[in-house]
């Protein structure tokens, strides 16, 4: 059978030949669909992915699929490549499509045949020469023309084939057209200024070595750079210094043996080594000593600095990087040994010229009795304040404006103070005559929750808030302020410099500012420290509270929290039947008690939804994935629609309707849907959602959709959030959504659940410390248990961990305006 009876072959076979597009059907993005002849003979459709849209009459060797489309089967292309035309029609068909050439292509065939395409790239001389009617200057112009399509067809092929996606392909090559190739290989780090790239500096890197770039390159040092800071701002840190910066940049681009390269080397006993064309000596001697070194060491992280370098750079080129990175605009220097990325620099002074601004209070035109006023407040309500909670609501509700910050541990009566705070500014705001407009905010949606519930008064992300649009961004901003006179946060001590800077720009002057945080707690994921600076810059008005509330004084989980503040083994409060703590020494039995738990929970009465278990690591034994597709397999067991998790590659882990899930990265063009009451799903007029949202997974179906230009089904996830719902569809959706059933304690941050589980395991004794348990545990609203060695909860108990950011903002505060 002849492999282009293509009709004959069942759906889903491997085909390999010569086609000639004869009609295009569609093109669009990339995605074409293309009528051709195989063989010069067979109708065929051909269908896929085309950088450039296909020439008519040009022959393509093709490979692909074949493919069902209702009763016709076509072919799905996968690979193709132009080739030379060959014989009369195909070659004057191909030529007639240059521009002018017409009815005098079949007088260029009658004098050179098949070789008549490659005579006119290559000499168009001869043809001007051969043919009456043809000028110099024609033919050089359909030289020009034969060879710009050559290039663009090699260009856009080579740029694919490092990873880019057609769009991002194009925009390369109309930036630098013709020369894209010779500046890649002169210098691969444009790779990076791409627009919405996935070529970040590692990939990146490795295209420049395989092309062959010198590894002390200026912009190899340079771009490394730039990746230190931003791999510097994913640990808090807004600025590195200089001699840190060095280091960690050193490390990055030295060039290192693994360990498997290291032993082929020590059996080969050869002393010489060949990475990416280049010869490197290497000492045997040192190189078996670090291979015992690894060996004998069980965490990769521990390993990883004894691999053999080959290749390590000196200071100065990196004095040179900074100096280039500077002139570029891209970095700022201070005090010769403080490097931030401009934007965080600018960023971190923009902060402090608005809370310098939102720090000035002015006396109320008419003044109030507050002590007065509180004290009758307080015995109508039968209230008894502690000496800082009422220090906190005088010092709060005194002034018009004002930037101030109330700290405090768990159970310690913030939001409690808070809402005596709002009663007496409610008074003030009334004897003055002025209507009070509240606005209470937090950073993630399920901390506005939690602050909705215990205020009493509606509570909104500061995204929502701001009224983020993704083509427009924030629409609150100086320019349009924020439409209120007392703003508060809750869980401060999340918001980074990103979303702060756009906060405190879009609240008006002598709006009184309130920040509820607790220092005691894990930092922002993002970059900077910004509870923390305020504080220490002494602005700002900080009251912290120091003495739980009577009202707690019975709850289990407080005292513990006091306890792990104090550094003090936790207790089981048996009295309280809130707060238990079971030693298990053995991850199987840590496994079967937090499954047993789990079990207890749902019996009392709890959900899998108000059931959080909260673990130090993602993997291990009693680590995320682990837990979570243990969990599944109990308590969620339906094995419909199932889609690949991604993030757990090395456990069977699949995502299915019921399952519990968590957004994992901040996207703020998500569009939000509701569902109607025919059980359809409309778009609100709302966008984004934050890392740290959890939901239940609604539905898993199909929806036609285009993908890079390519119309076709992939399968949906629909996620059911507390705010409403948010689509996942397969492919790169998946990679901001990850199961919830077993969270890490980072992603548990501005969380509250009303029960709290906490295997530990001694694989985490490592990354264990205090403020993760307290973080951890004060998560829990009702029921906690923590579950592990006591051994290694002492550890974490006992072990304070330095919190340190290098970050500006505390330096930018004290500046004198």
């Amino acid at each position: 059978m002849p492999e282009t009876d293509i009709a004959k072959l069942p759906a889903g076979t491997s085909v390999k030949l010569s086609v000639v597009p004869t009609f295009k059907i569609y093109y669009e993005n990339g995605y074409g669909i293309y009528q051709c002849l195989a063989d010069e003979t067979t109708p065929l459709v051909i269908k896929g992915t085309f950088p450039l849209p296909l020439h008519l009459d040009q022959v393509y060797e093709i490979e692909g699929k074949v493919v069902l489309h209702g009763f016709e089967k076509q072919v799905h292309v996968t690979k193709y490549e132009a080739m030379e035309p060959k014989g009369a029609y195909k070659v004057i068909a191909y030529l007639t499509q240059l521009k002018g050439l017409n009815s005098r292509a079949e007088k260029i065939y009658a004098k050179f045949g098949d070789k008549s395409i490659q005579v006119l790239k290559k000499h168009p001389e001869k043809v001007a020469e051969a043919i009456k009617g043809i000028s110099l200057k024609q033919a050089k112009k359909w030289q020009e023309e034969l060879l710009q399509r050559e290039s663009e067809e090699k260009d856009m092929l080579f740029l694919l084939n490092l990873g880019l996606s057609v769009k991002q392909a194009h925009e390369l090559r109309d930036n630098y057209g013709y020369r894209i190739r010779r500046k890649l290989k002169e210098d691969p780090y444009i790779l990076l200024s791409v627009r919405g790239s996935s070529i970040g500096f590692p990939k990146c890197d490795q295209i420049a070595k395989k092309i062959g770039i010198d590894y002390g390159h200026p912009s190899r040092i340079a771009q490394g750079i730039r990746h230190t800071l931003k791999e510097a701002a994913r640990e808090g840190h807004t600025f590195l210094p200089k001699d840190e910066l060095f280091e960690r940049t050193k490390e990055l681009l030295s060039v290192k043996l693994t360990l498997n390269e290291m032993k082929k080397i020590l059996v080969a006993r050869n002393d010489t080594v060949k990475l990416h064309s280049r010869t490197f000596k290497v000492d045997l001697d040192d190189l078996e000593w670090r291979v015992k070194k690894m060996e004998s060491l069980k965490r990769e992280s521990a390993r990883e600095k004894y691999r053999y370098p080959v290749y390590e750079l000196e200071t100065k080129p990196f004095e040179d990087g900074l100096e280039a990175l500077q002139l570029e605009g891209e970095i700022v220097i201070r005090h010769n040994s403080v490097v931030a990325l401009r934007y965080f620099d600018e960023e971190e002074r923009r902060i402090a010229e608005n809370v310098r601004r939102l720090a000035q209070k002015t006396d109320w035109p008419v003044k109030v009795d507050l002590e007065r006023n509180l004290d009758i407040y307080l015995d109508k309500h039968n209230i008894v304040l502690e000496k800082k909670q009422r220090e906190a609501v005088l010092r709060f509700s005194a002034h018009k404006g004002g930037f101030y910050i109330l700290n405090g541990s768990a159970g310690c009566g913030k939001t409690f103070t808070l809402k005596i705070i709002l009663e007496m500014l409610k008074l003030v705001f009334k004897a003055n005559r002025e209507p009070i407009r509240v606005r209470i905010m937090a950073p993630t949606g399920k901390a506005a929750k939690v602050a909705t519930k215990a205020t009493g008064h509606e509570a909104e992300t500061i995204h929502r808030a701001l009224e983020y649009h993704p083509d427009l961004g924030f629409q609150r901003n100086r320019r349009n302020p924020l439409e209120c006179n007392v703003l508060v946060v809750d869980e401060s001590s999340m918001m980074d410099v990103d979303l702060a800077v756009a906060l405190f720009e879009a609240i008006e002057t002598g709006t009184s500012v309130i920040l509820l945080g607790d220092t005691k707690q894990l930092p922002s994921v993002g970059a900077g420290n910004i509870l923390r600076d305020l504080i220490d810059s002494e602005l700002t008005e900080v009251v912290t509270l120091d003495v739980v509330k009577r009202q707690n004084a019975l709850s289990g989980i407080i005292k513990n929290a006091n306890r792990i503040i104090n550094g003090q083994m936790l207790e089981t409060c048996p009295d309280t039947g809130d707060a238990y703590v079971i030693h298990e020494d053995m991850d199987g039995s840590i496994q079967r008690k937090t499954i047993s738990s789990v079990k207890r929970l749902l019996s009392l009465g709890y959900t899998l939804d108000e059931i959080q278990v909260l673990v130090p690591q993602k993997r291990g034994t009693v680590g995320v994935y682990e837990l979570n597709a243990l969990i599944q397999s109990i308590f969620n067991p339906n094995p419909d629609g199932k889609i690949k998790n991604p993030h757990s590659p090395k456990i069977s882990l699949y995502y299915r309707k019921g399952d519990k899930v968590i957004h994992i990265r901040n996207n703020y063009d998500k569009i939000w849907y509701r569902k109607d009451e025919m059980g359809e799903y409309k778009p609100l007029n709302r966008f984004g959602i934050t890392n740290g949202e959890t939901g239940i997974i609604e539905d898993i179906d199909t929806m036609v959709v285009a993908d890079d230009g390519m119309i076709q089904k992939k399968r949906r996830i629909v996620v059911k959030y507390d705010a409403g719902y948010i689509f996942y569809l397969e492919g790169e959706d998946m990679k901001e959504l990850d199961h919830a059933f077993a969270l890490s304690i980072h992603k548990s941050q501005g969380s509250q659940w009303p029960a709290v589980i906490i295997p530990l395991s001694s694989q985490h004794s490592f990354f264990l410390d205090r403020n993760l348990i307290y973080t951890a545990w004060t998560r829990a609203e009702r029921f906690g248990t923590i579950i592990g060695p006591p051994k290694v909860l002492a550890q974490a108990i006992y072990k304070v961990k330095s919190t340190k950011r290098w970050t500006q903002l505390q330096e930018y505060l004290r500046l004198v305006p």
